[in-house]
């Protein structure tokens, strides 16, 4: 290993027992550290990033979230709650959803089109170009959200 390579892994662990050390002196039990991987939030959130997360009672628009989806965890932006309807588009090979205003004209659809009200779901989207995001999966639930991005440290 070299020693640029140890320089930053002493850096890196600095940090991580820097977090650790506030977590432990505000006490919070709520709060989760994670390791970013991938480009989904990409410029705001880059691989290799240290996320401070933390539990909230409720969640807003341009929150940017972690949350568990199948067994994976993805961090993304919330676009959309409440007053919003999603339509399920079903192929021979895939589904996929579409996000509408509460106010559109439903009338305009086909009768075999799904929808539904977000209420208290959340419509995610990434920063990143390409992005996976509820195109892809639907809406989350409030109890898939692990917690709020509360700081992001750079490694």
């Amino acid at each position: 290993m070299g020693a640029e390579n140890v320089k930053r892994m002493l850096r890196l662990l600095t940090i991580v027992l820097g977090v650790f050390s506030i977590l432990w002196l505000i006490g919070s039990r709520t709060n989760h550290l994670m390791f970013v991987s991938g480009t989904s939030m990409y410029p705001t959130i880059k691989s290799g990033n240290l996320l401070v997360l933390e539990k909230q009672e409720s969640y807003n628009v341009n929150d940017i979230v972690v949350f568990k989806n199948g067994n994976e965890n993805y961090v993304k932006r919330i676009v959309a709650t409440g007053d919003y309807y999603y339509f399920t588009r079903v192929y021979p090979d895939e589904s996929s959803y579409l996000l509408m205003p509460k106010n559109y004209d439903l009338s305009k659809l086909s009768k075999k089109v799904k929808f539904s009200l977000l209420g208290d779901r959340f419509w995610m989207k990434g920063d990143g170009y390409g992005s996976v995001n509820s195109e892809n999966y639907g809406p989350i639930e409030k109890g898939q959200i692990l917690g709020k991005v509360k700081w992001i440290i750079r490694t």
